[in-house]
């Protein structure tokens, strides 16, 4: 049974900061698990591999919220595709949060942070 009857962006981060991931190897299993999680928290459920345009979701509410799931930030090249895609969902989605598993050197996610705090987008750290 749903635990919230509304979605708000400090909900859905509660939910993220809350979720344990077990047994993940790929990107898609950690955006299965979180689905699965953020599917049973909330009364509206969220949708899977969101796409608007060019612009896709690893999960998102509608246009609310858009959600993408980094594995391995951990090359120059993973953040510069990734500060893209913050560009683009931030025009996209009135709220946005990346969350990054597995790999990620401090330096790489300093960078990650500073690019979306300028774009008012959210980054966790599992």
């Amino acid at each position: 049974m749903a635990r919230h009857f509304f979605m708000s962006v400090a909900n859905v981060i509660g939910e993220i900061e809350s979720w344990r991931p077990r047994g993940c190897a790929r990107e898609t299993d950690y955006r299965d698990s979180l689905y699965r999680k953020l599917e049973d928290a909330f009364r509206t459920p969220p949708t899977k591999e969101y796409g608007h345009g060019r612009v896709r979701a690893d999960i998102a509410f509608e246009r609310k919220i858009g959600i993408e799931i980094k594995k391995d930030l951990d090359t120059p090249t993973k953040l510069q595709r990734l500060k893209g895609q913050i560009q683009d969902m931030a025009k996209t989605f009135d709220n946005s949060i990346v969350v990054v598993v597995g790999e990620a050197p401090r330096d790489l996610l300093k960078d990650l942070r500073d690019t979306a705090h300028e774009y008012g987008v959210a980054v966790i750290k599992k």
